[in-house]
């Protein structure tokens, strides 16, 4: 591709502008590896001062009060592939090992991620193209809720797909119904959670 020569020229003009930042730019992975291999060896990382003398974390944290944090998540699931599905809910479980407790985990399910709950007998009945609430997926869901994790239901998707959350769903009560997906995640958002899509 050719760039236009005026282009060309007000480009090689910034380059000779910022010879500095060139430079920084080569000098910045240098840096990262040394820091890196002082940081693992008791070797001295500046005259006068050993590894032993370093210590970048010098504020104790006691496990007590790092016990009584709080994660908060939600998880955003709107798609329709049953390995990035079951990907998801692996993610989600492992997330729940590592926090052990004092995590409030929510997964919002809407359009093509109701797939997850749609069970494999009710998918002719539907618009949509899946229904992935197989065995496994269903023990993993089962598992994950009750280890507290809630599942949030789209009613419009529910609507618009033509799903009878009562009869086509796995386990979804009244209260796992939200008017609106992506509104939940907003308002979960502004109370602190944290976004993930994986």
């Amino acid at each position: 591709m050719d760039l236009h020569p005026s282009l060309m020229l007000n480009l090689e003009k910034y380059r000779r502008s910022r010879p500095g930042f060139l430079q920084l730019k080569k000098v910045v992975p240098i840096l990262i590896v040394a820091l890196t291999a002082c940081q693992s060896s008791d070797e001295v990382i500046a005259p006068g001062v050993e590894q032993k003398d370093f210590q970048p974390n010098s504020v104790n944290v006691s496990s007590s009060s790092q016990d009584k944090v709080e994660q908060k998540v939600v998880y955003h699931i709107n798609y329709d592939d049953p390995q990035k599905q079951v990907a998801a809910l692996q993610s989600i479980e492992h997330h729940l090992k590592a926090a052990r407790e004092n995590i409030d985990i929510q997964v919002v399910l809407h359009g093509r991620g109701l797939s997850l709950l749609l069970e494999t007998d009710s998918l002719a009945e539907t618009k949509l193209a899946r229904a992935n609430a197989n065995l496994m997926v269903q023990a993993r869901i089962s598992q994950l809720k009750d280890n507290g994790v809630v599942f949030n239901v789209c009613k419009n998707s529910l609507r618009t797909s033509k799903i009878d959350y009562q009869q086509d769903l796995y386990d979804v009560a009244t209260n796992d119904l939200v008017e609106n997906g992506i509104s939940k995640i907003v308002e979960l958002q502004s109370q602190g959670y944290l976004y993930l899509k994986p």
